[in-house]
């Protein structure tokens, strides 16, 4: 096989003693990369932790380890023989170097340190709890939006506090900004709090005449940068034109429109070209108003009310010689457009008093957040990021912390770090504080600015572009940059070489994160059934565009079986159409977090139960539970049950024999089972965990059997998420509820050929065909931040939000840049987007036709079409003619479909229980199965350190197993363990004891290949703590089962944790027999309750974390 074009960049990246930054677009196999220089610095360090990767999700994180530690096995990513002969060398090398150092990699992965920079920054504080300002290190709650919001309120209630009048009147201050909407302002401020890492270390102590300097140096740089465009021809001639102008404008006997007037006031007289300094920046606006319109484009008309008047010909000629030189040049249009924009250079009077009062709150705000964490030890990942930041010290005075890890660490290698945020910078700086070209020591840092589409996460794409041009500290790696394209058909990158150079800027720019195309190079065969296929419509409407593409999918199953379609949309809400169509069609596809847990109708029902159980007075919770399957009430049956003036209550008309008489049989044999069912939930409310009533009722009313399959795992997760609610002692109502729920996706796990998700969360993954519909289509628009503000690498720009009667120039101009950032972002999803699809690409998108010209209608600015549009435009001309063929389709004329009321059949019983576990005519016992088998000599130091043994492994799944055993435990550790093992009663003189037990069986787990399979993430259908009731032996059994799976040759393990020791009274192997039948019973039932559930074979063992065996029980 031929070699790549780029395969002495690919080779100079394996020197180990180079620091390098490479820039791997889509399809280039950086992560082969990475793993190819980890395989390469293993032969060179003299123990594996002086290597530290770093990636940015756990998934990225547990595939870059798992191909590390295949490749030393002899293995590719997949599992199978390795066949790279590169790969089989690099991997040679280093196993030779894992025997003569006697590392024991295989038995001892977790020594490889793949880290999320999160977890990263989690060990750096649990190192220096001191340091970083810590005492026991929470874990970080992955959404903390609630906390946040919580601590915006707290800091706005100080507008009352009489004991702090300067930030009293800070908080009327802001207020004013919003008109007084407290709601309004605690929202905006809760967004600041959520992006604090981008502004707290930047505000500092700063004084007006320095925001103003500041001020002054960007506008300085515009207009030194307008200037660079204009041709020396042209200074002279559009000077004179704008002060003829000027001067017929401002003629009192002239009409000019006010506007112009006041824009072109500066012109007076003047005739000199102005130079680049902030005092003339009036003047140069000026000059922009005469050459742009109001949509930023170059004039084509010039008119009297400009100042160009029938006898001033000769000079409207010269003008509109300039305006075509303009139009033709890109790079000077944007950059008047940036200087009509400018602000004056100086900062007004009531904008400074805005700019103190947010200078005052923010900090404020942050404190009172990080005291609610202090209170309820909780803490969100900025706030581990930040005091991470402060465990590793100042730049000139370095913690113990940094000197150990600079003692440590021999290499630093980073991925994706065009995803880089300045407070991940700073801290990547600080641990490079003392290193010197030379040493060696090296920093591989690997990313494509091209790629960079999380600017909403405070990723900054101009980081990578400034870290190409000075470096970090005192490292200035080399820049290489790859060229092959691995993944995409020839016919694919070759349009993707024609196209994306008019989609992304010309030119690079750090300040507006502008990143030019860089072009690929196939590396795969020609391929004729591959493509690019542009769909251009005219007026079609979302609906229609979804059966257009469910045929699509239909056709393209039918000629390529086997092979993978995703369907990319913009937003979630850009894929509700093909959701919509596909299902009517009955094509099977999976979702990928399109869909949020509360919208689901089945998890709706359940909120209305679960709140009519908690909260009996809840009206509209029992008229959602009467409209739920199980009541199936209609609306005027509704109106009937409940609407009498009199005002009664949901639940006394369900207990009103007369008032159901009336009703339908079926709607009343419904009512009957709903009301016998709530009726004895309400007498169980005061006695049973909520989470258990809710589902003995959710059971009883039939809820399982009249939700789709997959709903049912959502229901149980809902389920789930009430227990948790209920162990955090948070009261269950609406609100609680819903915020719980904000950020949980509904669960689509089924793996099929057709797949909807969002172009952010196919980031990482190709297909061998990609659909992207509605490329006209915009997202939601951003509201307006309390306070905008930019870092540059000199300086900081800050405007605070005007209030309704104010202009705002700084604030606006802000804005402007934002927009222009954003701009530049749309490119390059789109480039995301494309770059998916290994041989089919088909683009979705619709316009309309300008009445005037008969040409099809520029898209809007903010829209992927937009960005595409010098590209298809030819396509949507030639949909212009077919459209006035067919006539215009702006739907299918199905309309919206209409509400469908799902009813449970009132005939519908609790299914018959099988002969094998009938429990005869005597009424059944319930029983909790979580009883702990004594033993004659066990402790209850061995019981209470078990329980929190199974604690720290749920945590497992929650951190990712790869995460997770690359722990350190440390004296927090301990001091967390010690805390539980006395809350759950144990004595104290026993807490050592206790403590050293945890620490035993939690690091043997860390280092047992028995765990390594057992909590593989290969496995599927993972099950934690999974609650399931059955009967057995005609007793009604309630068991959580500690963890459950599906292996690969698709067996059901069903796996429980015991955390006994083996005494010195007999042998292991008797001890372990004794253990085995002692847990038979309980085993077999566990694994009767599951085969009730699925058709698969089931297996069940017990794991001995302290001992590394797992007890298998034979196959019944």
């Amino acid at each position: 096989m031929a070699d790549p074009v780029d395969w002495q960049a690919r080779r100079q990246a394996l020197d180990p003693g180079g620091s390098f930054i490479v820039q791997a677009p889509a399809g280039s196999g950086k992560t082969g990369l990475l793993v190819r220089r980890f395989l390469r610095l293993l032969t060179t360090v003299e123990a594996p932790e002086q290597i530290l990767a770093i990636t940015f999700t756990r998934k990225a994180t547990a595939e870059m380890r798992q191909r590390i530690v295949n490749a030393l096995a002899g293995l590719d990513a997949e599992g199978n023989p390795e066949q790279d002969p590169g790969i089989l060398e690099l991997a040679h090398a280093a196993r030779e170097r894992d025997r003569l150092k006697e590392w024991d990699l295989a038995q001892s992965p977790r020594r490889l340190r793949v880290q999320t920079i999160d977890s990263f920054c989690y060990e750096l504080v649990r190192r220096m709890p001191w340091s970083a300002r810590f005492g026991t290190v929470p874990p970080p709650l992955e959404d903390a939006s609630r906390l946040h919001l919580e601590a915006a309120g707290t800091t706005l209630d100080l507008v009352e506090e009489k004991s702090h009048p300067a930030l009293a009147g800070a908080c009327a201050r802001v207020l004013g900004l919003v008109n007084a909407n407290r709601g309004h302002a605690q929202a905006l401020l809760a967004d600041m709090l959520a992006g604090r890492d981008r502004w707290m270390q930047a505000l500092g102590n700063h004084s007006r005449e320095q925001f103003e300097g500041w001020w002054q140096e960007t506008i300085r740089n515009a207009l030194e940068e307008c200037d660079g465009f204009l041709d020396r021809r042209w200074r002279g001639e559009l000077a004179a034109l704008a002060g003829e102008a000027a001067d017929r404008v401002l003629d009192p006997s002239g009409n000019a429109p006010a506007e112009i007037r006041e824009r072109l006031a500066r012109w007076a007289g003047a005739r000199d070209f102005p130079a680049p300094v902030p005092g003339e920046v009036g003047r140069w606006r000026g000059l922009s108003h005469l050459l742009l319109t109001r949509d930023g484009t170059a004039r084509r008309q010039v008119t009297r009310n400009l100042g160009f008047p029938p006898d001033a010909a000769a000079a409207k000629k010269r003008l509109q010689k300039l305006l075509q030189a303009l139009a033709e040049s890109p790079g000077h249009l944007l950059a008047w457009n940036r200087v009509a924009l400018l602000p004056d250079p100086e900062i007004g009077d009531s904008e400074w008093r805005n700019t103190e009062a947010l200078l005052a709150l923010l900090p404020a705000a942050a404190a009172h957040l990080r005291v609610l964490f202090s209170e309820l030890h909780h803490a969100d990942f900025t706030e581990i990021a930040q005091r991470a930041d402060l465990a590793l010290g100042a730049g000139d005075d370095p913690s113990d912390l940094t000197l150990a890890l600079d003692y440590q660490l021999r290499h630093v290698l980073m991925d994706e770090f065009q995803d880089t945020s300045s407070g991940q910078i700073e801290l990547l700086g600080k641990l490079l504080a003392g290193w010197v070209p030379g040493d060696g020591r090296t920093l591989f840092l690997v990313g494509d600015p091209m790629q960079s589409i999380y600017r909403f996460r405070e990723a900054e794409v101009g980081i990578f572009l400034d870290v190409q041009d000075r470096g970090i500290r005192d490292i200035l790696p080399g820049t290489l940059t790859l060229e092959t394209n691995f993944r995409s058909a020839p016919e694919l990158v070759e349009w993707f070489n024609r196209a994306f150079p008019h989609v992304m800027p010309a030119r690079r720019n750090i300040t507006l994160g502008a990143v030019n195309y860089t072009p690929a190079s196939a590396f795969r065969p020609p391929d004729s059934g591959a493509g690019v296929h542009v769909h251009a419509t005219i007026d079609r409407g979302p609906e229609a565009e979804a059966g257009e593409i469910a045929d699509l999918i239909e056709a393209t199953l039918g000629r390529h079986p086997g092979e993978e379609i995703a369907v990319l949309g913009r937003t979630r809400g850009h894929l509700s159409h093909i959701m919509d169509a596909l299902n009517t069609r009955g094509i099977p596809f999976q979702g990928i977090r399109l869909e949020r847990l509360a919208e689901r109708q089945a998890v709706q029902d359940m909120v209305a139960l679960t709140l009519a159980l908690a909260q009996p007075a809840d009206q509209v919770a029992w008229l959602g539970l009467l409209r739920a399957p199980w009541g199936g009430v209609t609306l005027p049956e509704l109106v009937q049950l409940v609407g009498t003036p009199d005002g009664t209550a949901a639940f006394e008309a369900l207990r009103d024999d007369a008032r159901l008489a009336g009703l339908p049989p079926d709607t009343r044999a419904r009512l009957n089972r709903v009301r016998e069912v709530m009726s004895d939930g309400l007498l169980r409310h005061c006695r049973l965990p909520l989470h258990r009533n809710l589902e003995a009722c959710w059971l009883r009313l039939g809820g399982p059997a009249v939700v789709e399959p997959a709903d049912l795992d959502n229901c149980r997760r809902f389920i789930g998420l009430v227990r948790d609610l209920e162990a955090e002692g948070i009261a269950i109502h609406g609100e609680s509820l819903a915020g719980a729920m904000e950020h949980l996706y509904a669960e689509n796990n089924t793996e099929r050929p057709v797949k909807l998700m969002t172009i952010h969360g196919a980031k990482g993954l190709e297909f061998h065909t990609v659909i992207l519909p509605g490329l006209q289509r915009l997202s939601r628009p951003d509201s307006g931040e309390l306070i905008r503000w930019k870092r540059l690498p000199d300086r900081l720009l800050i405007a605070p939000k005007p209030r309704s009667h104010e202009t705002g120039h700084f604030y606006n101009y802000l804005g402007e840049l934002e927009k222009e950032h954003k701009s530049h972002e749309r490119g390059r999803l789109l480039y995301v987007a494309c770059t998916r699809a290994q041989r089919r690409l088909h683009l979705f998108g619709s316009t309309r036709v300008d009445s005037k010209t008969g040409e099809p209608r520029p898209p809007a600015g903010t829209s992927l079409l937009y960005q595409l549009w010098p590209v298809v435009k030819p396509d949507f001309g030639a949909a212009v003619g077919a459209h006035a063929g067919d006539g215009a389709d702006g739907g299918d004329g199905a309309g919206p479909p209409q509400p469908v009321l799902h009813r449970i059949d009132p005939a519908w019983r609790l299914p018959e229980l099988p002969a094998s576990v009938d429990p005869g005519p005597g009424a059944m016992e319930t029983a909790e199965d979580g009883e702990v088998i004594e033993f004659d000599w066990a402790r209850e130091t061995t019981r209470i350190a078990g329980i929190v043994i199974h604690q720290a492994l749920q945590q497992v799944d929650r951190d990712g197993w790869e995460t997770w055993k690359g722990r350190s435990f440390g004296p927090d550790d301990r001091d967390a363990w010690r805390r539980q093992l006395l809350d759950k009663g144990l004595p104290a003189s026993g807490a050592d004891e206790a403590v050293e037990r945890v620490k035993d069986a939690l690091s043997r787990v860390q280092r047992d290949p028995v765990a390594d399979w057992i909590f593989s993430p290969r496995h599927t259908g993972i099950r934690t703590e999974w609650a399931l009731s059955g009967v057995d032996g005609g007793v009604v059994r309630n068991v959580v089962l500690d963890r459950s799976f599906v292996d690969a040759d698709c067996v059901r393990w069903v796996v429980d944790f015991k955390s006994s020791r083996h005494e010195d009274r007999d042998t292991l192997d008797a001890f372990i027999a004794r253990e085995k039948e002692r847990y038979r019973v309980t085993m077999t039932r566990y694994g009767g309750i599951v085969s009730a559930l699925e058709s698969r074979p089931v297996r069940t063992a017990l794991y001995y974390p302290v001992l590394g065996s797992l007890v298998e029980y034979e196959t019944p």
